[in-house]
């Protein structure tokens, strides 16, 4: 049966749900940053660079003993950063972590 998309009504999903979804995941999965300005944009971008070195690493040869540091480090680094110590710690970075406050 082929339905054209104007056939087809649109889903929307309410905010009540949004908001139980959200709560579901965080028990999930843990409390989570959700960084904005400089520091969101700073976190994205070692997120890219994190993924264009494995691209390289995928492309060129890389000796493990150099490899594994680095990736260790990278995912280090993003993960302390992204989630918070206890969620009454969430959406900034505390003072012991880094320079920011």
């Amino acid at each position: 049966m082929n339905v054209s998309p104007e056939q087809t009504p649109a889903v929307t999903v309410s905010d009540e749900a949004l908001r139980k979804a959200e709560q579901y995941i965080e028990e999930e999965e843990g409390a989570a940053h959700h960084m904005s300005g400089w520091l969101g944009v700073f976190l994205s971008a070692t997120a890219v660079i994190m993924s264009l070195f494995h691209l390289y690493a995928a492309y060129a040869i890389v000796p493990t003993q150099t490899l594994r540091p680095i990736h260790v480090a990278f995912v280090m680094f993003l993960c302390f950063l992204m989630f918070p110590v206890s969620k009454r710690f969430r959406h900034r970075i505390m003072w012991w972590i880094g320079p920011w406050r």
